[in-house]
Parts: C-alpha cells; sequence; structure tokens
C-alpha cells in the first residue's frame, strides 16, 4: 500500500465518520440505531423498512447505520504503516516510538479541547443553552489523561467522537508488543491471545456495556483490525471482487445474528478496502485529485477532533424541520464548516511548533 492509497483510504473513511457523526446527532423518526457498540437484529431491519418506504431518507438511515465503520479503516491503515516503519528499522526504542506519538498527537488534542470551550462560550452568549460547570471541568481533565475509556460513563461524554483519541493511545501503547508476537518466532502466542481476546469480548460486551464501559472503544475490542493491519503489510494483500463479495456477506450475517457481529466490523474494513480498490480500478470518475486526497488525509485527525461540536446549532436545524432535503443540505453545510475548522486548527498547531522550534 502506497502512500497515495493510504490517503485515499483515509480521505474516504473520514468523509463517512464525519457524515455518520452528523447524521446520527439528528435522530431519523422512527430511531433506527446502528451496530456499533452494541447488537440488535431490528436495526437491520429498521434500515431496510426506512429504504423500501421513504427512499428520501436513505441517504441518512445508510450513514448512521454504516459511516461508523469507517473506524476500522484508521485503524487498519495505522496498524498497516507502523508495521512498515518498524520492518524497515532495527531498532525503535518503546520510549522513543511513545513519546514520538504522543507528540503527533497531544497538541491537536488540547487545542480541540480549547476550541471546545470557546464553542460553549459562545453558546452561552448566543443561546445561554449551556453552563460551564465543575461537571466539564472534570470531564476535561479525565479526557486529557487518554484513559476516559476506561472509565464507567466517560468515554462519549462531552464531545462522542472523542472515544477513539483514548483509543488510538492505547493502541500505539500495545503495539510494539503486538508487532513483536506476529513478526517474529511467537505467532503461536499470537493466535492463543487472539483466541482469548475473542472470547472476551463475547462474555464481557454486554456486562461493560451495562456498566457504562464499550469494549469496541478500547484495544480490546478491535483487536481483529489490528492484527490484520500487522499481517496485511508483512504479507501481499489484494482486496477483490471475492474479498467484496465474501465480506458484503458476512457484513449483512454480522447485523443479523449475534454469534457473527463480533467479526462483523472486521469484515466492514475488508468490504469499504474491496470496493475502493475496484472502483478507483474501474471508474475513471472514482479517482480524486492527489493533492485534495493527501490534504484530506493530513486534516484527517483534526476532523475527527472538531466534528462533535462543529455540527450544532446545524443538526438542531436539520431535526426541527423534519425535512430529508433540507438536512442533507445541512449535512453538507456542517461537513464544510468541520473541514474549515480542522483547517484552522491544523494551521495553529503548525504556527505553534514552528514557534517551538524557533525560540525555545
Amino acid at each position: 500500500m502506497d502512500r497515495y492509497t493510504a490517503n485515499l483510504y483515509k480521505f474516504w473513511a473520514i468523509l463517512l465518520i464525519v457524515l455518520h457523526n452528523f447524521f446520527n446527532s439528528v435522530e431519523m423518526r422512527p430511531h433506527l440505531g446502528m451496530n456499533e457498540f452494541s447488537f440488535s437484529s431490528n436495526r437491520l431491519l429498521n434500515l431496510f423498512d426506512i429504504v423500501i418506504h421513504d427512499a428520501l431518507s436513505s441517504i441518512h438511515a445508510f450513514f448512521i447505520f454504516f459511516g461508523h465503520y469507517g473506524v476500522q479503516v484508521f485503524v487498519f491503515v495505522s496498524a498497516y504503516g507502523l508495521t512498515k516503519k518498524f520492518s524497515q528499522q532495527d531498532r525503535l526504542g518503546y520510549f522513543r516510538f511513545q513519546l514520538s506519538r504522543l507528540n503527533k498527537l497531544y497538541l491537536p488534542f488540547l487545542l480541540a479541547m480549547i476550541l471546545y470551550v470557546l464553542s460553549l462560550v459562545a453558546r452561552i452568549v448566543l443561546y445561554g443553552d449551556v453552563v460551564l460547570d465543575e461537571t466539564l471541568w472534570v470531564s476535561l481533565f479525565l479526557k486529557s489523561t487518554l484513559v476516559y475509556n476506561l472509565v464507567p460513563n466517560e468515554v462519549f461524554s462531552l464531545v462522542g467522537p472523542w472515544w477513539f483519541l483514548s483509543f488510538i493511545f492505547q493502541f500505539y501503547l500495545i503495539y510494539p508488543f503486538i508487532y513483536k508476537l506476529i513478526s517474529g518466532k511467537y505467532i503461536k502466542l499470537a493466535i492463543a491471545i487472539f483466541l482469548l481476546l475473542f472470547i472476551n469480548e463475547v462474555l464481557l460486551t454486554d456486562f461493560l456495556r451495562e456498566n457504562g464501559l464499550y469494549i469496541k472503544t478500547t484495544v480490546f475490542g478491535q483487536y481483529q483490525v489490528i492484527y490484520f493491519g500487522v499481517i496485511a503489510a508483512l504479507i501481499k494483500f489484494t482486496p477483490g471482487l471475492y474479498s467484496l463479495v465474501v465480506s458484503v456477506c458476512m457484513l449483512v450475517l454480522g447485523n443479523m445474528f449475534e454469534p457473527l457481529w463480533y467479526l462483523s466490523h472486521f469484515f466492514s474494513l475488508i468490504t469499504f478496502l474491496s470496493l475502493v480498490e475496484i472502483l478507483r480500478n474501474n471508474l475513471v470518475s472514482f479517482k480524486m485529485p492527489e493533492k485534495l486526497v493527501n490534504y484530506m488525509a493530513a486534516i484527517s485527525v483534526y476532523l475527527f477532533l472538531v466534528n462533535g461540536f462543529t455540527r450544532a446549532p446545524f443538526n438542531k436545524w436539520a431535526y426541527d424541520s423534519d425535512s430529508p432535503i433540507f438536512t442533507l443540505a445541512m449535512a453538507g453545510v456542517s461537513l464544510s464548516f468541520a473541514v474549515i475548522m480542522a483547517v484552522f486548527l491544523y494551521k495553529v498547531e503548525k504556527l505553534l511548533r514552528l514557534y517551538y522550534r524557533k525560540y525555545l
């Protein structure tokens, strides 16, 4: 996978995620839901019912139900890219690696938290519908620790999409060990750990959710994609029509039957990779300008950080209108505004790092 391909995956994945987060914040009537952190076969039936009886709402329903699978693409690209990096360097110290990852992750997150607080201040001035109370500051402090996905009822507080920052930090912590297991002489141990993680997920998903914790927001719920990212970087994997057919079938079945749901996020990734490869190889119009793809990939982490709170008030206007057409229009406006704010954060971070290198 070359750099452009990785960025192309990130380009489409971040669009899926941002639009999913917007449409999911505009509750459908009747409620749809998605099998992201919990399972119900009724959700797939509700999706079919909407597509059949309310065609104008099909796009809304599609992004609610499938958009969150873009997260698995970022997990895969991260695991794949790190594996390529590790395999080309004889020695990459663990603590040096962690500091380099934290350096890239933490400053954008701090800037996003500051921007979030400023957005709340703006809402107080304009609408008076929020309060900067103790709960907010405690939650922001917990967010700053990057382990808030392990705190009951905290992972989705304030800004829901921020759960990914906690996950990716923990992914970096355990990645060197996973790489060593899979790429070295410990493949049997790697398989045993994989099976234990699968059993752990099956047994604990519902119990943890009932106690305010969500295993899919942790490395213990994304291990399948992490493993696959490492393996795909070590061996040649070429997605195509066969993998698309198999993965689509498994994805549908995984949203119909709970035992297969535990594999559905992995097969959503295979579906995505296969579909993108087939389209880019057969449709000239699907090929995106390289500069646009690379730039959107560069700001994708900032889009992750801001889209959860920049969607207001567009989502409220969309919900109040109860119009599928107006909701689509607001989705476009919200996406555009999120991109503008992401570019702003991107520029601010570059200036801060430039100032640090120049004067400190």
